[in-house]
C-alpha cells in the first residue's frame, strides 16, 4: 500500500512539473530528464514501478532537491523552485569565479546586472551571455543562458567551463572511451580534450535577447 501511495504522489508531482516548467512539453521534459519517450509515458500514465531511484534520478537530471518528488504539493504551493526567478548576470571574468560573485541566498547588489529565469535558482545559479559563433547556428552571441553549478555534469550536456588562464568557453560535453571533449556545434570550431580545464556549471535554459 505505502508503495503505492508513493508512486501515486511521484506520478502526480511528474505531471505538476510537465505543467509547470515545461508548459506541456514531453519532448523537453523527456530530454531534460534522459527519458525515452515510451519511459516517460509509462511513469505519466499509471504503467510501471516509479520507485526511488527513478525519482532521485529524474530530480537530478532537471535539476529539482532531492525529495522534491515526494514531497505533498498541498504543503508547497508557494514553492520557489518552479516559480520565476531572478539570478545574477555575470560577466566573463566573473562566470569564472561565480563562488565570489553568486549568492542566491543574499539579497542582490545593486552592482550586478539580473535575469529572470523559469528554472529552479539555487545558491550559485547564475546567467552569461554567448560571446563569439562557436556554438551557432543553434546559440548565436548575445543570447543569455541559464548556468546551474550544482548540477553534476554528463556527456552530451551543454556546459560552462573555465579553462587554465581563466577564461570561460561555451560547449558541448563529449566523450570517447575515457576522454571528454568540449565539443563546438559549429564545425568551423575544433573539438578539444576538457584537458585542465574545468566544468562551472550546466546550462539549464536559453534566452534570445530581441533588439
Amino acid at each position: 500500500m505505502r508503495r503505492k501511495m508513493d508512486a501515486a504522489r511521484r506520478r502526480n508531482r511528474l505531471r505538476q512539473l510537465l505543467l509547470s516548467r515545461f508548459k506541456g512539453d514531453r519532448q523537453k521534459l523527456q530530454i531534460d530528464a534522459n527519458l525515452s519517450k515510451s519511459h516517460l509515458s509509462q511513469l505519466l500514465n499509471d504503467h510501471g514501478s516509479f520507485g526511488e531511484k527513478i525519482a532521485r534520478r529524474i530530480e537530478d537530471a532537471v535539476g529539482l532537491p532531492q525529495g522534491w518528488m515526494d514531497a505533498d504539493p498541498e504543503a508547497e504551493r508557494n514553492e520557489p523552485d518552479l516559480a520565476l526567478g531572478r539570478v545574477p548576470l555575470l560577466a566573463a571574468e566573473q562566470a569564472a569565479e561565480y563562488e565570489v560573485h553568486v549568492d542566491n541566498s543574499k539579497p542582490p547588489g545593486d552592482d550586478i546586472e539580473s535575469h529572470i529565469v523559469n528554472v529552479p535558482v539555487h545558491r550559485h545559479t547564475f546567467a552569461w551571455r554567448v560571446v563569439g559563433d562557436s556554438m551557432e547556428p543553434d546559440y548565436r552571441e548575445g543570447m543569455i543562458l541559464t548556468i546551474e553549478p550544482s548540477m553534476t555534469p554528463k556527456p552530451g550536456n551543454l556546459v560552462l567551463a573555465r579553462l587554465p588562464d581563466k577564461s570561460v568557453t561555451f560547449k558541448q560535453l563529449t566523450q570517447d572511451g575515457d576522454i571528454v571533449y568540449l565539443k563546438p556545434l559549429n564545425g568551423r570550431y575544433p573539438i578539444r580534450p576538457l584537458g585542465e580545464a574545468t566544468i562551472i556549471g550546466v546550462v539549464r535554459a536559453a534566452t534570445v535577447v530581441l533588439a
